[in-house]
């Protein structure tokens, strides 16, 4: 429910509720309350939400708390000119809301993690947990002229201290830790209207793998026209495992050509350089061609032959996961 009565302002609830089919299991609810100011060239929003389940209430805190989780998202953007600035903080405690098994999440809050397009950068994803996270994200964008803009993003995501309602419920004594850190800079440069240059730099450091990564990425695209379009990528990746102390390194190019908005053809090569002990180098080799065509407005069909590393995978600026694979495979995707 939204009710915006204002020009500058608007205000709105949200309310659900999960009652599980196994009788005795008490009902799961969640309340939240939302406000979306703007004002000259402020755009802001804030949203704050409570988790509350009597079992919970009762076995864990014995009715002394009326809440067992609650999450807050706030975010600020202003923008003057050619420059522009957004803010994003997040605190989420146990406010992941799933169905009774844990295989179904019904709410999907903002994960403050930077969405790239490029290969090796999300090479290292670092899974959203709506229980145990807090953090901030700020990114700048800059038009230096009209043919050259700065793009620089930087987020921190930590886990939850002991007095946080997930650490609380779970009985879990756990310190601190930071689950995600990572920096991003672009510089885009239009030479001229056939050919646009991207030179970016992209830096993490996440808890899953407990890796450390440096990516470089060179980035032109050629445009014949306003349909036809070739782009060539370059990225290299060094990585370094926190727990085994061995560094290694990716290579990628990616030459995609795009017919707009209905084709694409990638042929994407990876080579990784491993010395898994001094003087024993180690080179995997993948790659692979991949074609890709829109059906009407709501399908995509993409045939792929090769072979391919599992992990994240970008093609025509969509990216997803994918296993690792050798072969021919054939893909439709519908979005109702």
């Amino acid at each position: 429910m939204q009710y915006g009565k204002f020009d500058f302002i608007k205000l709105g609830t949200t309310f659900a509720s999960n009652q599980p089919s196994i009788e005795g299991i008490a009902r799961t609810t969640l309340a939240s309350f939302r406000i979306q100011p703007s004002y000259w060239n402020f755009d802001g929003y804030a949203e704050y939400g409570v988790k509350s389940n009597k079992d919970v209430q009762s076995q864990v805190f014995h009715d002394d708390e009326w809440k067992i989780g609650e999450a807050f998202y706030g975010s600020l953007n202003f923008y003057y000119d050619v420059f522009s600035i957004v803010g994003e903080y997040k605190y989420y405690d146990n406010y992941a809301f799933a169905s009774n098994d844990g295989t179904i999440f019904y709410n999907t809050a903002p994960s403050l993690r930077k969405e790239y397009t490029y290969i090796l950068l999300n090479r290292h994803p670092s899974p959203l947990d709506q229980s145990n996270e807090e953090g901030y994200a700020v990114e700048v964008n800059y038009n230096i002229s009209d043919e050259t803009s700065l793009i620089a993003n930087y987020g921190i995501t930590n886990t939850l201290p002991t007095s946080s309602y997930y650490q609380r419920v779970n009985n879990l004594s756990l310190p601190i830790a930071t689950q995600l850190e990572e920096m991003y800079l672009q510089a885009s440069h239009n030479w001229s209207e056939s050919l646009t240059s991207i030179l970016a730099f992209g830096y993490n450091e996440e808890l899953s793998t407990n890796t450390k990564n440096f990516t470089p990425i060179l980035e032109n695209k050629f445009y014949f026209d306003d349909i036809n379009t070739i782009k060539l990528v370059l990225e290299h990746q060094q990585t370094e495992n926190l727990t085994t102390d061995e560094k290694y390194y990716d290579d990628i190019i990616n030459i995609e050509y795009l017919r707009s908005p209905n084709f694409s053809v990638a042929v994407v090569a990876e080579l990784q350089t491993k010395e898994p002990q001094e003087g024993n180098v180690v080179r995997k080799f993948w790659s692979f061609i991949q074609f890709g065509y829109k059906l009407g407005n709501h399908s995509d069909l993409s045939l792929l032959v090769g072979t391919r590393q599992a992990g994240n995978i970008c093609i025509g600026g969509i990216c997803r996961y994918e296993p690792a694979f050798q072969g021919v495979e054939l893909k439709i995707l519908t979005r109702l």
